[in-house]
C-alpha cells in the first residue's frame, strides 16, 4: 500500500503543469480505484469518477487517446457495481468498454485488455441476468485476448483472469468437462507468473480454489478438496483486511470446508467454515460503523434520502455533501442486511438444536452419499436433477461412487411435468384406483429423447447393465 499512496500524492501535484491534464487525470483515476480495492475507502471512488468525467471531456469522440481515458471510467463503474450491485453501473461499463473497442483499432496497445475487460463485464452481466447471449462473446473476447498475449507478455496474467473466470462460468452452465480442465490449467500457469508477493495471488488462489472444488463435484476425488483448502487458506492468509476481495477468499475457504464437511460428516471443517463466514459479515458491520460515523458529520444528509429510489438526489454539487449522501444511501441498505442477518442467527440456532434430536441429523442439509447406496442394494437409483440453466441425471449403486449423466435436451418443465403426472398415478393406486400400462409408458414417452434415452445409453454401454434390468 506505500507504493500506491506514494504515487497518489505524486498524482496530485498542480494538473495544469503536466503536459496532457487529461493524462494526469486518468492516471488519478487509476490509482484511486487501486487504492478503493485494497482500502475501500468509499471518497476515492466518487473522486475516480469525478476525474474520469473531466478527462473524457477532455479527449472527446476522434481523439487518439480516448480508448485508454473510455476504459479507466468504464472500470469504475464496474468496481462500483461489485460494491452496490446496482445492475445500471454494470450496464455502463459494457457500453463504456464496447466504445472503448471501437477506439482502440487492430494493433493498438489496448486492444487485448479492452477485450478482456469487456468479456469480464459480460460475464458478470449473464450471471447476474442469465441472458445467454452475453456469454458467448465473453469466451470468444477472452480467448481473443489471450492469443494476442502470447506467453512471455506482460499483459497475459490479466488477460488470463478473465479467461478463467468465463470457461469456469460456462462449465457451470453447461457441465462441459472440457471447460473445467481449460480453466484449471490456466489458473496453473496463472500462479505460476504471480510471485508470493504480488497483490493478485490471492485472487487467483481463490478462484483455483473454487475450480478445485468444481472438480470433485465432477470427478468424485477427494484430494481435489484438499487442494481447494489450501489454496483458500493460502488466499486469505495472503489478502489484506480491507481489500475488495477479502469476502471472496474468505467465502472460497468457507465453501471448501463446508463440502469437505458434508463427505466426510466429521471433523473441525464445520467449525471453521462458520467462522470464516462470520469473518465475511463481519466486514459488512465494520462497513456499518464506518458509514454511521460518516452520517454524524453531516445529521440532515438524510432529509435528501427517499427510502425506495435507486438513486439520491442532490442538493448540491460540493463533494463533501455528495459523498455525506452515498454514505446515506448505502447505510440504510446495509441496515435491511443487519436486520436479516440477526433473523437468520435465530434460525441457524434452532436448526442446530433439530440436529441433536435422533434421526434428524441431517434435518434441511444434504444426506451425506454413505447413506444414498443404502437404497440401491438391490438395484440402481437414479435421481433426475433440474434447474432453469440445466437437467442431469445421478446414477447410484450399491457400490462404489456415483456416476453422472448430462441430459442436454432435458427441461426443468418437460421433467416437472413428467414427476406430476407420475405423482397423479400414484395417488390414483393409493386410493384404490387402476393404472394401466399404458398410462405410465405414455409418461416415460414424453421424456424419452431427452432423459430416458441418454440414461438408457449409460446403462448399457457404461454400467454394462443386462437387458431387463431393474432400476
Amino acid at each position: 500500500m506505500s507504493d500506491i499512496e506514494e504515487a497518489l500524492a505524486l498524482s496530485h501535484e498542480p494538473l495544469e503543469l503536466r503536459p496532457s491534464r487529461s493524462y494526469g487525470l486518468i492516471e488519478l483515476v487509476q490509482l484511486l480505484c487501486l487504492r478503493f480495492q485494497h482500502s475501500n475507502i468509499a471518497a476515492d471512488l466518487d473522486q475516480a469518477f469525478l476525474h474520469g468525467s473531466e478527462a473524457l471531456t477532455l479527449c472527446p469522440p476522434g481523439n487518439w487517446s480516448r480508448s485508454s481515458r473510455l476504459g479507466a471510467v468504464a472500470t469504475t463503474f464496474r468496481i462500483r457495481y461489485l460494491r452496490d450491485g446496482t445492475l445500471s453501473d454494470l450496464d455502463k461499463a459494457v457500453a463504456k468498454y464496447q466504445e472503448t473497442m471501437e477506439c482502440a483499432p487492430p494493433g493498438d496497445r489496448w486492444r487485448s485488455s479492452c477485450f478482456s475487460h469487456l468479456a469480464a463485464s459480460l460475464r458478470m452481466h449473464f450471471e447476474r441476468t442469465s441472458v445467454a447471449d452475453d456469454l458467448s462473446p465473453a469466451v470468444a473476447l477472452s480467448e481473443d485476448a489471450v492469443r494476442m498475449n502470447p506467453r512471455g507478455h506482460p499483459g497475459r496474467a490479466s488477460t488470463l483472469q478473465s479467461l478463467i473466470a468465463v470457461y469456469q462460468t460456462r462449465f457451470i452452465k453447461n457441465r462441459t468437462q472440457s471447460d473445467l480442465v481449460a480453466a484449471i490449467d490456466h489458473a496453473r500457469e496463472l500462479l505460476g507468473l504471480h510471485t508470493f508477493s504480488d497483490t493478485t495471488r490471492y485472487t487467483n488462489l481463490a478462484q483455483l480454489s473454487t475450480l478445485f472444488r468444481l472438480r470433485f463435484s465432477v470427478e468424485g476425488d477427494i484430494s481435489d478438496l484438499d487442494i481447494a483448502v489450501r489454496h483458500a487458506e493460502e488466499a486469505v492468509e495472503l489478502c489484506p483486511a480491507t481489500h475488495l476481495h477479502r469476502r471472496h477468499c474468505l467465502d472460497a475457504l468457507a465453501n471448501a470446508l463446508v463440502t469437505r464437511f458434508e463427505i466426510s460428516n466429521g471433523g473441525s471443517d464445520l467449525d471453521q467454515a462458520i467462522a470464516y463466514h462470520k469473518d465475511a459479515l463481519g466486514e459488512l458491520d465494520d462497513a456499518i460503523s464506518n458509514f454511521e460515523a460518516s452520517l454524524s458529520l453531516c445529521p440532515n444528509s438524510h432529509q435528501h434520502f427517499r427510502r425506495n429510489s435507486e438513486y439520491i438526489a442532490l442538493s448540491t454539487n460540493e463533494d463533501a455533501d455528495r459523498s455525506s449522501h452515498v454514505a446515506a444511501l448505502a447505510l440504510y441498505r446495509l441496515q435491511d442486511y443487519k436486520r436479516y442477518r440477526r433473523l437468520a442467527t435465530e434460525w441457524e440456532s434452532v436448526v442446530h438444536e433439530i440436529h441433536t434430536l435422533p434421526g434428524f441429523q441431517h434435518f434441511l442439509i444434504p444426506t451425506p452419499y454413505t447413506d444414498l447406496p443404502k437404497a440401491a442394494a438391490y438395484d440402481p437409483v437414479i435421481t433426475i436433477n433440474t434447474s432453469k440453466n440445466r437437467c442431469d441425471a445421478l446414477i447410484v449403486l450399491k457400490e462404489g461412487p456415483p456416476h453422472f449423466v448430462p441430459l442436454p435436451k432435458a427441461t426443468r418443465e418437460d421433467i416437472q411435468r413428467a414427476a406430476a403426472d407420475l405423482t397423479g398415478l400414484a395417488k390414483k393406486v393409493a386410493t384404490g384406483g387402476a393404472v394401466y400400462d399404458h398410462e405410465v409408458h405414455a409418461v416415460f414417452r414424453a421424456i424419452r429423447v431427452p432423459v430416458v434415452a441418454p440414461i438408457s445409453k449409460y446403462l448399457k454401454t457404461t454400467l454394462k447393465l443386462p437387458e431387463g434390468s431393474r432400476v
